[in-house]
């Protein structure tokens, strides 16, 4: 019964850091830089771009309004998507 209750409460612990692992923010676009793979926006976040929405990048430009969706904090935010703000 024990195991049971430590394994369940393991289980809801990883599973509340799932979902609070990834997060939103929408802005405009301040600047792009495609040679260190990464987009900053107006309120100053910057965040690292992979290969898929590198390739993205170029369809982007300064100005647009954006929601990112990103994981990490503080200067490790890395973008998981980037779609025109509605």
């Amino acid at each position: 019964m024990r195991k049971s209750v430590i394994a369940l409460a393991a289980a809801a612990l990883f599973g509340a850091v799932s979902i609070a692992a990834a997060a939103d923010v929408t802005g405009t676009i301040k600047s792009i830089d495609a040679s260190a793979a990464t987009v900053t926006l107006d309120n100053g976040q910057t965040f690292a771009l992979s290969a898929a929405l590198k390739s993205q990048a170029a369809n982007w430009k300064v100005g647009d309004k954006v929601k990112v969706t990103f994981e990490g904090t503080g200067a490790k935010m890395s973008a998981t998507a980037v779609a025109p703000a509605s």
